[in-house]
């Protein structure tokens, strides 16, 4: 029988064309993305390295507020395409990919033994980019992105072994996961270690082998990580590296020193969110729980049901811990968000399975349900593209005001300036090679100055002249004899 029901197989990608397209195809960048582009161009150009990454010659000439892998990676894509602005959206589309391929394998292998609910992996990438930090954050370029791939492929290793005894096969695929949770903490630090209580969690649910079998994977896992580290940290730059890092994030964090940004005195913040971000597939899950509970009880207590729960659990263990820190944005969450629609989709993948069914019996209901999701696709799609090379509210001020700049000032200067944004350093350094120095007692130095069109305080006496560009929020002046580059 011919499979009518092949056009469901397109249904996550009407809201990723609404929802996440217009964000990867317009100019704008979220700062932290645009500052993490700016680093890994920069690396490709071999302006920093790998251990000691360079922003611009005056703001984070060394960069530790990070380890550097990301960075590392995006640079090859630099290294391959070229410098242009789509690169840096290239690298969050294959990160993207990546989880999109890591969520259908697990998906396929849980279901390895149904052929047809195994044809379902729609239904949790469904829910996936339903949430709001997936559909925002994959296209912002951010940290979070790619540390979510390499824990979503080290449970997926461990979980293609989770019903095998422990032997040599199995103990390689844990040691490979060890060696994904390196790379997942080389991406952002220690928040990558979730997977740690995968075993613990299975161990739990199954009760398929002894405690002290599953201490025994656990500390297979952690010897893999471990000696990756030893190995890694003999290096004295990778040692040198890291230990900055440690020092400026990790510690100064434990002290209270860095309370600029995201500090939340409700440390509950981080759970109300993720709540928040859950819930429109959540309330499609219960609706169709609701609709469909008479094919839902095995489903439930049985074996898939069981995997329900594990993912469910690997969820909140990436996810709740992070109210132990003040710090917390919305965003730190991504890393979490496949394994709740994963769980989701198992309890209701019978009833998906009912209706899919139903439109291969009756191919009216399936033409119509194709020209409905054949239209919403063409639609989501001219949304996107309607987008192309636009900027958002919040960046058009500064990205007008920085191609003025840009087109006055020479690549590579460095210009004084009373104004900082995140957004002003990004721009005028990812697009002109400009380095602003906001130091006081050096402004006086540098044949431009940039000052804020609010600003109160009189221009310095040296500088002979105000440009007359046709800036939004910022001033160009130029000293008329001397100056630095």
């Amino acid at each position: 029988m011919k499979d009518r029901a092949f056009i469901l197989y397109l249904l996550p990608l009407i809201p990723f064309f609404f929802l996440s397209g217009p964000d990867l195809v317009q100019r704008s960048m979220y700062n932290d993305g645009l500052w993490y582009a700016v680093l890994s161009r920069n690396m490709a150009a071999g302006e920093g390295s790998f251990w000691y990454p360079q922003l611009t010659e005056t703001i984070f000439p060394v960069f530790h507020e990070h380890p550097p892998l990301v960075f590392g990676l995006q640079s090859l894509f630099f290294t391959l395409f070229g410098d242009h602005l789509i690169v840096e959206r290239l690298y969050t589309l294959a990160v993207l990919g990546g989880s999109v391929f890591l969520i259908v394998a697990i998906w396929r292998f849980l279901f390895s033994n149904d052929h047809s609910l195994r044809k379902l992996w729609f239904i949790p990438l469904f829910l996936w980019i339903l949430n709001e930090v997936v559909y925002l954050y994959y296209p912002a370029n951010i940290l979070e992105g790619t540390m979510g791939l390499f824990t979503l492929l080290a449970v997926y290793l461990m979980l293609r072994v989770s019903d095998h005894l422990l032997n040599g096969r199995t103990a390689l695929w844990i040691t490979l996961a060890g060696i994904s949770l390196v790379a997942a903490t080389l991406s952002k630090g220690f928040v990558g270690l979730f997977p740690l209580a995968f075993w613990g969690i299975h161990w739990l649910v199954f009760q398929k082998y002894s405690f002290s079998g599953m201490l025994l994977r656990t500390s297979i896992l952690l010897a893999a990580f471990g000696l990756s580290y030893a190995v890694l940290l003999s290096f004295d730059t990778a040692y040198d590296s890291l230990s900055k890092y440690f020092d400026s994030q990790v510690v100064a964090s434990i002290r209270g020193e860095r309370t600029t940004y995201h500090y939340r005195e409700n440390r509950l913040y981080i759970v109300g969110r993720l709540l928040q971000i859950l819930s429109p597939a959540l309330v499609l899950t219960a609706l169709l729980l609701l609709i469909g509970r008479k094919q839902i009880h095995r489903q439930f207590f049985g074996e898939k049901g069981r995997w329900a729960l594990v993912l469910l659990l690997i969820g909140f263990s990436a996810s709740l811990p992070l109210a132990i820190s003040p710090r917390q944005a919305f965003y730190y969450l991504l890393p979490a968000c496949p394994y709740f629609p994963l769980a989701m989709g198992i309890c209701i993948a019978p009833i998906v399975q009912k209706w899919t069914e139903l439109l291969n019996l009756e191919r009216s209901k399936a033409n119509f349900v194709t020209i409905l999701i054949g239209s919403l696709l063409i639609g989501s799609i001219a949304f996107s593209f309607s987008r192309l090379g636009k900027v958002t509210g919040r960046d058009r001020a500064v990205l007008h005001d920085v191609q003025e700049i840009g087109a006055v000032v020479p690549a590579g200067y460095v210009i004084g300036s009373r104004a900082y944004t995140a957004s002003l350093v990004g721009y005028l350094y990812r697009l002109y090679h400009i380095s602003i120095d906001t130091t006081s007692d050096k402004l006086d130095q540098y044949q431009f100055l940039i000052l804020e069109k609010k600003d109160t305080l009189s221009p310095p006496t040296h500088l002979g002249r105000r440009l007359p560009l046709p800036t939004m929020e910022l001033e160009l002046y130029q000293r008329t004899v001397g100056g630095s580059r």
